[in-house]
């Protein structure tokens, strides 16, 4: 569809595998899955679900009818309740069971950590892939004698193997990290639109014992060990900076191996590092070339995204944080329970919810962020005082923001 936005993050970068973990199929066909595990658990807890439309749920879990679902969600214009529909159309035996006693988060933010915990172990093979690689680099090269620096002058001997060494000793870290995230990962789970099981309580005549085991029976059908114990409604956003935390740590691994090979290539002939051009690329200036570094170029730039993230995530998840300026007031974000306010050039206003919000800020590349760098930090009682001075006061402005 080249008529259309498409990610070059995804389009160019993304590997098939990663491409296919945050599809739309595999979102859908999880849903259709956490279906089939709730259904399943609330029969062997003794609900009036025959297995006849179980079996119905499984026949139909991979073929999703994309098309019902959107004609649905152009009318009630609720993406969980349009596929709901969809599925109930393809089962018509078991449409009365389907999402019963859920709320939208228990299929919408379980299917965000299998999604998560999925790609964690993707990024786990390839990191540990480069670092085999790099090992493998370090090793035959240990005895390669080079100029070291510091402060970016000349200081002392070193060998080829040992600066390899600092690269892979990062990315040792990163393994680390990324390993306790994935082990602490849990599901959601089964906890209603409060966190309280109140509806799954009603289910099973205030049966507290059987709302627990619902959790647990749910979590093992889904390949976990457990859920959280608490929750509202959705899982703790502090799931996802702990994600985001772990894709910036090998980001900041990245982009030091690729910024210290740049900055050798600088010095060709003195400490003799370079990126070899490749057969394909004859032709091209041989000098620029060399200054471009295609590869640790591509992993400085793109190494950059998950840190931009992290710094957005962090700012939007602070606890004390209502809201932040640019320093010339035409930048404004405002925190508001689940949904971000954002304000630009004193024209536009935006809601979003945070997810949706970070995916918008990571398709504008963070933008606003380079631009605008200085943030003042404000508490609630300050906000429509402070719009008013730095907007032209417009009353629909100043009523959303209150």
């Amino acid at each position: 569809m080249n008529d259309r936005y498409q990610s070059p993050l995804s389009e160019r970068y993304a590997s098939k595998e990663m491409q296919y973990i945050f599809s739309p199929d595999k979102k859908f066909k999880t849903w259709r899955k956490l279906w089939i595990a709730l259904a399943e658990t609330e029969r062997e807890l003794g609900l009036d679900i025959g297995q006849e439309q179980i079996d119905e749920l499984k026949a139909h879990m991979d073929d999703i009818n994309y098309d019902v679902a959107r004609e649905r969600e152009r009318l009630v214009r609720h993406d969980v309740m349009s596929h709901v529909y969809a599925y109930g159309q393809q089962c018509p035996k078991a449409k009365g069971i389907i999402h019963l006693g859920a709320t939208s988060c228990y299929v919408g933010d379980n299917t965000d950590i299998i999604i998560m915990a999925e790609a964690l172990k993707l990024v786990k093979r390839k990191l540990i892939n480069v670092m085999a690689k790099l090992a493998g680099f370090a090793d035959a090269y240990k005895d390669q004698p080079t100029l070291a620096f510091t402060h970016f002058q000349p200081a002392q001997p070193t060998t080829v193997g040992k600066r390899a060494a600092l690269w892979l000793h990062d990315l040792s870290l990163d393994l680390e990290d990324l390993e306790y995230v994935q082990s602490s990962l849990k599901l959601l789970g089964s906890k209603g639109t409060t966190g309280t099981q109140a509806s799954f309580l009603e289910l099973f005549d205030g049966d507290h014992d059987k709302c627990r085991r619902a959790d647990e029976m749910i979590a093992a059908k889904m390949g976990f060990e457990t859920c959280y114990p608490v929750s509202g409604q959705t899982y703790s956003r502090k799931i996802d900076t702990r994600v985001i935390n772990v894709l910036a740590g090998i980001a900041q691994s990245a982009h030091k191996f690729s910024n210290d090979v740049r900055l050798l290539q600088h010095l060709l002939g003195k400490a003799a590092c370079a990126e070899i051009a490749d057969d394909h690329l004859q032709g091209y200036d041989l000098h620029l070339l060399h200054h471009s570094l295609s590869i640790v170029q591509f992993l400085d730039q793109v190494g950059r995204h998950p840190l931009g993230l992290q710094k957005l995530k962090h700012m939007v998840g602070h606890p004390v944080v209502d809201g932040s300026f640019s320093h010339d007031g035409s930048f404004f974000l405002s925190v508001k329970r689940s949904c971000v306010i954002f304000v630009r050039n004193d024209q536009r206003v935006r809601v979003f919810g945070c997810k949706n919000f970070f995916r918008f800020a990571f398709i504008q590349q963070f933008l606003f962020f380079h631009e605008y760098p200085p943030v003042l930090f404000l508490n609630s009682c300050t906000l429509v005082k402070h719009i008013t001075k730095y907007n032209t006061g417009r009353p629909e402005i100043q009523y959303v923001l209150s």
